[in-house]
């Protein structure tokens, strides 16, 4: 039961019998009245209906509650004003050591003595003890004599030990909610958690935000560094530190910073104001007219461990007041660690999505100047060099003169090349355009291809190259993978002619080329499966048909001679198909042959709603 210091209370309760003498709560009959309900439903306060329940099972005319010498609340028997009054008066005795019967015929105990003078023959006293303090009394009383008993008694012992527990209860909630209210508004205000979601905080912001809504005359905080000093960072607070040390103090100096940072628990010191030297702790991080300090240890959890120091200068402060409240200042150091955790770490974040979008921006822009230099300069220079050839072939000119333009045409445009590959960023392992690069090289060349292609990569990419097998394939070893699922995939677009007449034709079949221009540039596709190895969508999804199957489906769909279309249609516009792309075009970029997947992907779409348009429009036959 919890008692709270309510005003004075006064309720009835179970009215007296016809003969004069408590009811009991009973009926004449014996049976229970409604003396109980009556009692509870005009309860004003905990301790009055305290104070009902006891007489309920007494003879008592009237019960009240003593604290600290005053009334605190008084239960009467019916409506007896004037016994009221007479209880309400000042001059309450001191609660006794023990439970005890008074006799009102002793002259000589202050409560026999109180008693006389109200006009009450009998009564009972209990102390309230909390403590082992008397903290208050709780008393039965009658103007009839010799109407309590050492029942009553025991009954009184028990609802003065209630009474005791409920105090004590109250007390720890008054602490704890003062507690928190000392601790809430310095979260809520000084160091909300969103305050390391914007611009990253430093160590004098966070000091200053602590300091203005902690009630302590300055607070510091100070970091250990790896060789056991402590430096103060900053400080803040009503009256804060003018010094700064950045030089540090060793720990081995501070004994109570080393505890606390050693224990992770916080820390309470007193100052001896009378000694005429200051201890070397108050000097380095405190103040000389501090009286209490607290030490308050923090982790940001990245190796940073520091101390928030609050110090106190009011002797109203010290050093008592400090002692219930270390616990709830703890949570204000733990709550500025996670802070500068988080801060550090949305830091360290933003730092790598700003390198991220740099390399991103980079790498663009150098795609973007080896594809002008490759396509505008090395295009010109091929083109004078099959010029040259051609005028050795016809010798027009003296031919050790073109050899001498040749050789200069060919290390232009293999200069040329080369700048381009090293534009397209060659940062880690073999670029996947040097996959097919003997077509980069001359006839020379062709007879030895593994000796043009070291020359490249050691000039493109001086140091240790690393080779890896594809991505998203099985291994079987080493730098071997297992190909039958891209086998299995490209058997299902069905890579071949297919006509609807099964009679083989009399001749060849005869293109424009026109005709062959539309489809000339998928089938340039060799089959490296690099489109692959680059698409997320297949490293994703197995299922997924992939870049070069899709590529080739489209490349025998625009054939003039083909007419296995709808069939290929079937089968390509389920989920695992064409619509599984997501138009990343990272198959376009890595295509060592300029096959484009994604384009050719993207035109299957195209005629593939175009299919399904017709079928809607024209169900009977829109194929």
């Amino acid at each position: 039961m919890t008692l709270r210091n309510a005003d004075l209370g006064v309720a009835p309760t179970v009215p007296k019998a016809p003969n004069g003498k408590a009811s009991n709560g009973k009926a004449p009959n014996g049976k229970a009245s409604n003396g109980k309900a009556l009692a509870s439903n005009n309860a004003s306060s905990a301790p009055v209906a305290l104070l009902e329940k006891l007489m309920a099972g007494s003879s008592a005319e009237i019960a009240f509650l003593l604290r600290s010498g005053k009334l605190l609340a008084v239960a009467p028997r019916g409506s007896d004003s004037d016994l009221v009054a007479r209880c309400r008066l000042v001059d309450l005795p001191r609660p006794p050591l023990g439970p005890m019967l008074v006799d009102v015929a002793d002259g000589a105990d202050p409560w026999a003595q109180w008693c006389a003078e109200r006009g009450l023959r009998s009564c009972a006293v209990a102390p309230v003890i909390s403590a082992q303090d008397r903290i208050g009394a709780i008393v039965l009383a009658s103007r009839q004599e010799g109407v309590l008993d050492s029942g009553d008694l025991s009954h009184l012992e028990m609802a003065a030990w209630l009474a005791s527990r409920g105090w004590e209860s109250d007390e720890r909630v008054d602490a704890l909610r003062r507690q928190f209210a000392d601790v809430y508004p310095l979260l809520r205000r000084a160091l909300p958690l969103d305050r390391a979601m914007k611009a990253p905080p430093g160590f004098r912001s966070l000091a200053r935000a602590i300091g203005t809504s902690l009630d302590a005359t300055y607070c510091r905080i100070a970091s250990s560094t790896s060789d056991g000093r402590l430096i103060v960072q900053a400080s803040a607070g009503h009256r804060p530190p003018e010094r700064q040390i950045r030089q540090g103090t060793p720990l081995d100096d501070l004994p109570g910073c080393r505890e606390a940072l050693r224990t992770g628990r916080p820390i309470v010191l007193t100052f001896d104001q009378t000694a005429m030297d200051s201890s070397a702790e108050q000097r380095a991080v405190f103040t000389p007219q501090t009286k209490t300090g607290i030490v308050l240890p923090f982790s940001a959890g990245t190796g940073l461990h520091g101390l928030l120091l609050v110090g106190e200068e009011r002797l109203t402060r010290a050093p008592q007041p400090y002692q219930h409240r270390r616990e709830a200042l703890q949570l204000v150091a733990d709550r500025l660690g996670e802070i500068l955790r988080i801060s550090d770490l949305l830091a360290r974040q933003r730092e790598e999505e700003m390198r991220r979008q740099t390399r991103m921006v980079e790498q663009t822009e150098r795609r973007r100047l080896a594809r002008e230099l490759h396509d505008v300069v090395g295009q010109a220079l091929s083109a004078v060099l099959m010029q040259v050839r051609a005028g050795m072939e016809q010798q027009q000119v003296d031919r050790v003169d073109l050899r001498d333009l040749e050789a200069a045409t060919q290390g232009a445009v293999d200069a040329a090349r080369a700048l381009a590959y090293d534009l397209r960023g060659l940062e880690d392992g073999v670029d996947p355009f040097l996959g097919c690069a003997v077509d980069l090289v001359d006839d020379a060349d062709v007879r030895h291809p593994e000796v043009r292609l070291a020359r490249m990569v050691a000039n493109l990419v001086p140091g240790p190259v690393r080779v890896e097998p594809l991505r998203h394939f099985p291994i079987a070893r080493d730098l071997v993978i297992d190909m039958t699922d891209f086998l299995d995939k490209l058997t299902r677009v069905k890579p071949w002619i297919v006509r609807k007449d099964k009679t083989p034709p009399p001749r060849e079949y005869i293109q424009t080329p026109e005709q062959l221009g539309a489809f000339k540039q998928y089938s340039n596709c060799i089959n490296c499966m690099l489109c692959y190895s680059a698409c997320p969508v297949y490293g994703i999804d197995p299922h997924f048909i992939g870049p070069a199957a899709l590529a080739l489906a489209e490349r025998y769909n625009l054939d003039s001679r083909d007419q296995g279309a709808d069939q290929r249609l079937d089968i390509l516009s389920q989920h695992d198909g064409i619509w599984d792309c997501t138009v990343i075009g990272e198959c376009s970029e890595v295509c060592p042959k300029e096959v484009d997947p994604s384009l050719a992907i993207q035109e299957f779409k195209l005629t593939a709603t175009k299919e399904w348009f017709k079928s809607f429009l024209m169900p009977w036959g829109g194929k």
